[in-house]
């Protein structure tokens, strides 16, 4: 039957409000979040204003921000820079903001090091290279006084690379290492106006790109068969892509749970259209449509992390708008999976599409 999740705030804002400004974002996804329960993951370890747009807009970091975060070795491999990270406090702790800098002392030279890693081949990672740190050891023996250091690799003996089923490589190498000892200084702001007043470099448009016209929107997964949701910029205005959602929506709710339940489940009161197939895992229009209802009504107990738990057909027809919404796109849905199993043209699903609604409407 689908139902209202918190995942989904970002999309269900750029759905119901398209065409907004990055500022209009960051003010909307704010006015949502900040209701929900600490508990509601993944929302609560997110910043703040244009910090948590850039974020949900999963944009690049700017090239400035990229130097600040690496790993500046002089000849010797020693730092003739910091390295600087900016980290932000739970979204409901309050807009603490830290700056990280960090530098090492060398403790002890000449380690052999044996490393194995398991990564996935979607994965680019060839093995360690100088310069490298390494701030744990897996599947690998350590005197007492190194468990808990971090390495720096200064010479790599040998790299081998085993492949493995389901996609997976193992990394196995040989390295000469450094035993390093960090030393962190932190500077803490009670505000981003605070932060920023002292390090303006430290604006959100100064770390993340703002200029990027395209991109991926939060929720999403690391690889591009797995996305569903992109956005699209003209003029400084944000939109959902919605030729490519339309592409990628599932036809079933990950909230099915039941036969009766699957997919979009029942459309209003009647129980009318449902299928049988499932797919879980994935977000359907319906889960969409009535995620933006609840941002529209208030009700941001039905997104919090147990908001399963809420009747969600109590939540549909207790409102005219929302069940209208709801109904409207259990017929989008159940049609475009007719259409497609049952090769109709475009005429024949307009058509259709037309007389569903009509009769939809004789029904209320």
């Amino acid at each position: 039957m689908g139902g209202p999740c918190c995942q989904l705030i970002p999309v269900a804002i750029l759905y119901d409000y398209s065409g907004i400004t990055k500022e209009e974002l960051a003010y909307r996804l704010d006015k949502s979040i900040e209701k929900l329960n600490p508990i509601s993951l993944p929302f609560t370890s997110y910043p703040k204003g244009l910090y948590g747009a850039a974020v949900v807009l999963n944009l690049k970091n700017t090239e400035r921000y990229n130097n600040l975060l690496k790993l500046n070795w002089d000849d010797d491999l020693c730092y003739y820079k910091l390295r600087e990270h900016l980290f932000f406090n739970n979204f409901n702790d309050g807009p603490n903001l830290t700056i990280e800098r960090k530098s090492h002392k060398i403790l002890e030279e000449g380690i052999v090091l044996d490393t194995m890693e398991n990564v996935s081949s979607l994965n680019i990672f060839e093995g360690y290279k100088k310069g490298d740190y390494i701030d744990y050891i897996r599947n690998m023996p350590l005197e007492k006084k190194f468990r808990g250091a971090e390495f720096q690799v200064t010479e790599v003996l040998k790299t081998e690379i085993e492949e493995e089923a389901f996609d997976s490589l193992f990394v196995n190498q040989k390295l000469i290492a450094r035993v390093i000892e960090f030393d962190t200084q932190i500077e803490k702001f009670n505000s981003s106006e605070e932060l920023i007043k002292k390090y303006p470099e430290y604006a959100p448009e100064e770390i993340s790109d703002f200029q990027q016209e395209q991109g991926i929107l939060f929720p999403s997964n690391k690889r591009d068969s797995d996305v569903q949701f992109r956005w699209i910029k003209k003029e400084d205005k944000y939109y959902l892509d919605r030729n490519y959602m339309a592409n990628h929506l599932s036809p079933n709710s990950i909230f099915a749970d039941d036969a009766r339940s699957h997919g979009n489940g029942c459309a209003g009161k009647e129980g009318i259209w449902y299928h049988k197939t499932s797919r879980n895992g994935t977000f359907s229009l319906t889960d969409l449509i009535l995620t933006a209802e609840a941002i529209r009504r208030e009700e941001y107990s039905v997104l919090q992390y147990v908001g399963f738990r809420h009747n969600f057909l109590k939540f549909i027809n207790s409102n005219q708008k929302t069940l209208e919404r709801y109904e409207r796109a259990v017929i989008d849905t159940e049609l475009s999976f007719f259409a497609e199993n049952n090769r109709l043209t475009n005429s024949e699903f307009l058509r259709e599409h037309m007389i569903m609604m009509k009769n939809l409407q004789r029904k209320r």
